[in-house]
């Protein structure tokens, strides 16, 4: 019996050698740093594991990376690493690396060579034809791991778009209080990503596993809901990162009511585009209002975010399109440099400016 266990135990000890010398081994270059960005800078990388796939690897890949570059795109927070600087510092073979191992230990060395404060890694499953893609977002100074792993009921294996949509809403739930901290501390650092965390352990990881079932976000009724234009927060031009995160975070409270629909970021894009504006509380009253009737919407919701002596302060109003009368008011404020606090107090404010005066 322990000369057939034998070979088992040393194939066993040959693999997870192979796997650490794979994350000791990989030769990093990297990139000249980029122009300083109001966004936090994210690397993605596109994972498979089984067989059983329709489209191949590389058109996934890609699949995944407009995707996902579209959703970090419109939210105003991130923008994602071209592919082409990622295979500047990390090769073209990077599919086949040990990027789960000790930690992720990879790809946090591999965003701070992109001078990103975030790895993403996206990765399709399949086992006994049932279906899952896990997205992974890892800090890369604190080493702090967020995952969602949605398994797919139903509709088709490769019907990424709605998968990666639902995959976003809970990635950004669960890590927005590491993101502020991550914007704040990049505000602090004129825009550089804050150096690595060394000597200290890494937070517990943050799960989560959730049954997608196809259609699922189209098949809401919309009919009873309100069309809502959420517009970003106007800021100062160094507490954008900030301001956006904050927006974001009232609009997943808005959209969690089931009272409001909001219109998607892209539409508000085509509008702003057109008029050659930009998605903030910059517009005045009158243009915001009339984007909004280019959108549909009802109801816009605008607001400031900044400071008033030793405060960061949010204020939002809720106004009617048709009558540009305020339907609601809301505020929040915390101590400067504690802006965790507005966020603990999201739910509330969205509570507030949703009631009619």
């Amino acid at each position: 019996m322990r000369t057939r266990r034998l070979p088992q135990l040393l194939v066993a000890l040959l693999s997870l050698f192979s796997a650490f010398c794979a994350t000791q081994t990989v030769m990093l270059r990297t990139i000249p740093q980029p122009l300083a960005s109001p966004r936090l800078r994210v690397f993605v990388q596109p994972l498979e594991s089984g067989s059983r796939w329709r489209i191949s690897y590389p058109a996934y890949a890609d699949a995944i990376l407009g995707g996902v570059s579209k959703v970090w795109r419109a939210t105003g927070m991130c923008e994602v690493v071209p592919a082409e600087d990622v295979d500047t510092a990390a090769g073209t073979t990077r599919r086949s690396l040990e990027w789960k191992a000790r930690n992720y230990e990879l790809a946090r060395r591999v965003a701070s060579a992109l001078w990103a404060e975030y790895a993403m890694l996206v990765e399709r499953t399949e086992s006994n034809q049932q279906y899952s893609f896990k997205s992974t977002l890892i800090n890369a100074r604190t080493g702090a791991v967020f995952e969602v792993t949605m398994r797919v009921l139903g509709g088709t294996r490769d019907d990424y778009p709605p998968v990666i949509q639902a995959a976003y809403r809970q990635l950004f739930s669960d890590a927005r209080h590491d993101m502020l901290a991550t914007a704040r501390l990049k505000r602090d650092s004129a825009g550089a990503p804050a150096a690595a965390v060394s000597g200290q352990a890494a937070p517990a990881p943050i799960s989560r596993s959730i049954d997608f079932a196809a259609g699922e976000s189209q098949s809401r009724a919309t009919g009873t809901r309100i069309p809502v234009a959420v517009y970003d927060f106007d800021s100062k031009e160094e507490d954008l990162l900030l301001s956006s995160i904050l927006s974001e975070a009232l609009r997943a409270e808005l959209a969690a009511q089931g009272r409001f629909e909001l219109v998607s970021r892209e539409a508000l894009d085509r509008i702003l585009e057109e008029l050659s504006l930009q998605l903030s509380g910059a517009l005045d009253e009158s243009q915001a209002v009339k984007v909004g009737r280019g959108v549909a919407a009802r109801q816009i919701l605008v607001g400031h975010y900044g400071a008033v002596g030793s405060l960061s302060v949010i204020q939002v109003k809720r106004i009617d399109v048709e009558t540009q009368k305020i339907l609601g008011v809301g505020s929040l404020r915390c101590p400067a440099g504690r802006e965790e606090e507005l966020l603990a107090g999201m739910a509330g404010l969205a509570a507030g400016v949703s009631t009619d005066d």
